[in-house]
């Protein structure tokens, strides 16, 4: 068959031919080929063999017929190839031109490979090089660009906005080290005052295929990044400061991280914990949107914002701030001490869940372990509950009886249903939250007694706890006041006694509904 740049062939067979393109497919994506086409017009190849012995290095090349020469082509066809080189984990690319051939030479170094070199397993077993070797390395060629839009910020605010540009600091991947082919610049802009803004600037990259976001934050905004209320503060931690407007912004700068850093190592506590729960409760919010959503774009949409909820949150309450991406944040997710088990994967399930009902139960299996785990670290906070005296537990037995029995009865005798639910709500709200949080007065498993279809033994259920908790009151050694009718407290409380010592009002009723 004929062959680009070989017109008489290569002498290959059929049975040849084949057997290349199985070694491309099994290469992929070490290797790769690559078909050059111009409106449906076929105009030659280019292809790329990344060597993971030698540096991870990758061999370029590119042949094109005589009519697709000197009309961009080639360094688009090679651009394309070179970024999924990158893409698919070369550290560098290496072409070897002949000498002669100056058009491919200058086509290489507008790219930006320059010569170098040759290493020493491309050399010749002979010592006699015929050709030039120039390599193109990723992270050289990226902090070139890096350079080149930083210098273009800095120039710009002495430029339009004198003053007003206090810090230019890099982070992102090219803080931690984790570059690729597709890493966009990440800065840090801080401006001191709102002229700076139009410092900020978003744009496409074509060459690599990449976006580049450049937005400016006041010293306001990294204030609010140094109370630590959520894990993205990464950018106020971690950036790498490459020019200042003097020492007086680094300094300040330093304090705030400070600040940051003080929280950060502060032991654990119930303030830290209550930032986790903010996450935690958007998270209920966006799982209860997902739960109604009428169609299946919107359960993911609401689920997804779980997910990003709950992430944060976990984030929160190990006092940790993310410090790389999202494409690598299972793996900070998996190093979290305060987590389920299977965490991960649990998220995992949301992103693969195909249908609705694969979704609903996702969420609520992710939600309901992560959930677990706050109860976990709430619990091991607070502290024991104490034995409750006479004084503890005065008068509340008789002010359950004075908000629910009643609402109990009529209930039960009217059939009432939303009476008798939320009676029983806030009787187990003043059961566990207002006198269970304090004292050791044993489980009520109060919404076990609410029957809807017979409410009669609703009520009776309702009775039983009540004359449980009773007991509890008598054991603590309280003194029930309890009266045959109206005339006998009415003389004991004016002439018992105790009579002016009654209990008057001991537990606040808000969230306690009578």
């Amino acid at each position: 068959m004929r062959f680009v740049g070989f017109p008489d062939g290569l002498l290959q067979t059929d049975e040849d031919m084949q057997g290349w393109y199985r070694w491309i497919e099994s290469g992929r994506p070490q290797l790769d080929h690559f078909s050059v086409f111009e409106d449906g017009v076929y105009c030659g190849e280019t292809f790329y063999e990344i060597d993971r012995e030698h540096g991870s290095s990758a061999a370029l090349d590119i042949k094109l017929f005589g009519f697709a020469r000197g009309r961009g082509i080639a360094a688009e066809a090679l651009s394309f190839a070179i970024g999924k080189a990158f893409e698919n984990g070369a550290k560098t690319v290496w072409v070897d031109p002949d000498p002669q051939n100056a058009k491919a030479i200058a086509l290489y170094e507008k790219l930006g490979f320059r010569r170098k070199d040759t290493p020493a397993h491309l050399l010749p077993e002979d010592g006699e090089q015929t050709s030039i070797y120039m390599e193109l390395d990723l992270a050289e060629m990226l902090q070139e660009r890096n350079q080149k839009i930083i210098n273009a910020v800095i120039a710009k605010a002495q430029a339009a906005c004198p003053g007003s540009l206090a810090l230019v600091g890099i982070n992102g991947s090219f803080a931690t080290g984790r570059i690729h082919a597709r890493s966009d610049l990440d800065l840090l802009i801080v401006i001191n005052d709102e002229a700076g803004k139009q410092l900020a600037a978003a744009f496409v990259q074509d060459d690599l295929q990449v976006g580049h976001d450049l937005y400016c934050v006041t010293w306001e905004k990294l204030g609010e990044l140094a109370r630590f209320e959520s894990p993205h503060i990464a950018k106020l931690m971690d950036s790498k400061i490459v020019w200042s407007a003097g020492e007086e912004c680094e300094k300040r700068l330093e304090a705030l991280r400070r600040q940051a850093q003080a929280v950060l190592a502060a032991p654990f506590g119930e303030a830290d914990l209550a930032k986790a729960e903010k996450h935690l409760r958007e998270a209920e919010h966006c799982y209860a949107l997902a739960q109604t959503a009428e169609t299946l774009p919107d359960m993911r949409l609401w689920s997804a914002a779980m997910v990003y909820c709950l992430e944060d949150g976990l984030a929160m309450l190990n006092k940790r701030y993310y410090r790389v991406g999202v494409k690598d944040r299972f793996e900070e997710l998996a190093s979290l001490e305060k987590r389920p088990d299977d965490l991960c994967a649990l998220i995992d399930m949301v992103a693969a869940a195909e249908d609705a009902d694969e979704l609903r139960k996702a969420a609520t299996e992710l939600l309901f372990r992560v959930t677990g785990t706050f109860r976990e670290v709430r619990g091991a906070l607070e502290p024991a509950k104490k034995a409750p005296g006479p004084d503890d537990l005065e008068g509340t037995w008789e002010e359950m009886v004075s908000n629910w029995r009643g609402k109990m009865r009529v209930a039960a005798e009217t059939v009432d249903r939303h009476l008798a639910l939320m009676s029983l709500l806030s009787f187990r709200t003043m059961l566990e939250d207002v006198v269970g949080s304090a004292y050791e007065i044993g489980t009520y498993d109060v919404m076990a007694a609410y029957d809807p279809d017979d409410l009669e033994a609703t009520a009776a259920a309702f009775e039983a706890l009540l004359e449980r908790y009773k007991q509890t009151c008598e054991h603590a050694g309280v003194n029930l006041r309890q009266y045959e009718d109206a005339e006998a407290f009415v003389e004991d409380y004016l002439h018992g006694a105790d009579a002016g010592e009654h209990l008057s009002v001991r537990y606040p009723e808000e969230g306690v509904a009578e």
